[in-house]
């Protein structure tokens, strides 16, 4: 996440507007993300907006007023890779004080994140959490649904800009509350490491780093039975 702002001068914040805007600043084809939007300064009362957006992305709403000074939109990345800027013109009720903040966003292939599941039990294991972590942060969660002795591949589409040069982990969470699984080794944690710029590695190269050691980890699911236990009958 990143916030821009667009200053005002100390000695005229009541002629204009200081906007801060946060958000991510890489996302992947198609993405939706939202943005956060904060003015201060300006005269009191309603502060309207209007947001535009370039290179074939998509911003709503596209208009609006806020009496807080903060407001959120929700932009849409491009079906391709490059750069596209939202711009938000915001200006005051009656229209005398008014400013313009961009906020830029690259929009990057995504890197999948993958891993196989195989469920050894003799029922459907439904709903069942997995978390994606690089270098300790989550970055995505998905649900997955695996059939009774089936297995199934959970991918998490990643958005990896600005990833920097070296070593970075890996970490899959498979049921992170332990409310349907359980595992035969007794763990629902696996971390691996892929490389970024050394040897040869680079951000194209990480999907295949990462598929080759993640497929290499199964993890049996077992049913949990949560139901009620049986009342057993009185011996004569």
């Amino acid at each position: 996440m990143a916030a821009v702002a667009i200053p005002a001068p100390a000695a005229a914040q009541e002629d204009r507007y200081l906007i801060e805007i946060d958000g991510p600043t890489t996302m992947i084809p198609g993405e939706k993300a939202v943005l956060t939007v904060n003015v201060t300064g300006g005269p009191e009362g309603l502060v309207r907006y209007n947001a535009t957006v370039t290179y074939g992305g998509a911003v709503s709403p596209r208009t609006g007023t806020t009496s807080s000074g903060s407001f959120n939109v929700t932009v849409t990345a491009p079906s391709s890779t490059g750069t596209f800027t939202v711009t938000f013109d915001v200006r005051s009720e009656n229209g005398s004080v008014s400013n313009t903040a961009r906020y830029d966003i690259r929009v990057v292939e995504a890197v999948v994140l993958s891993v196989e599941l195989t469920n050894a039990a003799n029922v459907t294991a439904t709903g069942v959490p997995v978390q994606f972590f690089v270098d300790g942060e989550l970055v995505g969660t998905v649900t997955a649904n695996i059939p009774a002795a089936s297995t199934r591949t959970v991918q998490y589409n990643w958005s990896a800009g600005g990833l920097s040069g070296g070593q970075h982990t890996l970490k899959v969470v498979v049921d992170p509350e332990q409310q349907f699984v359980r595992f035969a080794d007794g763990s629902n944690v696996f971390e691996s490491t892929f490389y970024v710029g050394d040897g040869g590695w680079g951000l194209a190269n990480i999907l295949l780093a990462i598929v080759l050691v993640i497929f290499m980890v199964v993890v049996f699911l077992t049913y949990m039975n949560r139901g009620k236990k049986k009342k057993r009958r009185p011996r004569a």
